[in-house]
């Protein structure tokens, strides 16, 4: 069994003169933010497990489920 806790810390800003609610928020960490750092958690899997001398570690592609890809009143976004 092999087990690794990566942590990552993503950091994002705004306009000053762009709002934006929560829910706004919510949809994009659910989604882009996911994104942005799953290729980064799977460079460091792969690195780890090789490094310790396992075969090397492949995660798949990360897939959003369609309805993680949706905004909260049900339209795509």
């Amino acid at each position: 069994m092999f087990e690794c806790d990566v942590l990552y810390e993503l950091g994002y800003g705004l306009a000053p003169d762009q709002a934006v609610g929560d829910h706004e928020i919510t949809a994009f960490a659910t989604t882009s933010g996911a994104r942005a750092a799953w290729a980064f958690i799977r460079e460091a899997v792969h690195n780890i497990s090789s490094r310790t001398g396992l075969q090397p570690i492949v995660l798949d592609v990360l897939l959003m489920p369609a309805a993680a890809r949706r905004s909260p009143e049900g339209d795509p976004s």
